[in-house]
């Protein structure tokens, strides 16, 4: 399965286009990119766009992929979207899983969506100001 990856500079995060069918022998380019481009740009905010693919993986090898990722680097401290269609129980069963793991992950199937889910950060408490106290 052909991806195209890149740094998005605008938004400040990695993008990620497949295209065909996302197989298991897949997973190991896709991390070995990902984790090239996250060093490269001091980035661990990523969007996968699976509109033009579709997830070639079984139900346990989906399973096992958290644990992939993880044991590869791409761990708690990344914040991933992953964009696609529509929903389906393969994406939304990754996200279930590796959600469990600690990992930040979400599904959308709207391009702005994932990109200012990707970008939000809370504002801290200190910031704030003691006006909002009451």
């Amino acid at each position: 399965m052909p991806f195209q990856a890149a740094y998005d500079e605008s938004h400040g995060v990695l993008v990620f286009r497949f295209e065909g069918v996302a197989g298991a022998e897949d997973v190991e380019p896709f991390i070995q990119e990902a984790l090239r481009l996250a060093g490269e740009h001091q980035c661990r905010r990523s969007l996968s766009d699976f509109r033009g693919a579709k997830l070639g993986l079984s139900t346990s090898e989906v399973f096992k992929l958290t644990e992939r990722l993880q044991a590869s680097g791409i761990d708690e401290t990344w914040k991933r979207a992953i964009l696609i269609d529509s929903q389906t129980s393969n994406y939304g069963f990754h996200e279930r899983v590796a959600r469990e793991g600690g990992h930040t992950v979400r599904v959308f199937t709207n391009h702005d969506d994932a990109l200012n889910w990707l970008n939000w950060q809370p504002i801290p408490e200190e910031q704030l100001g003691s006006d909002l106290a009451g």
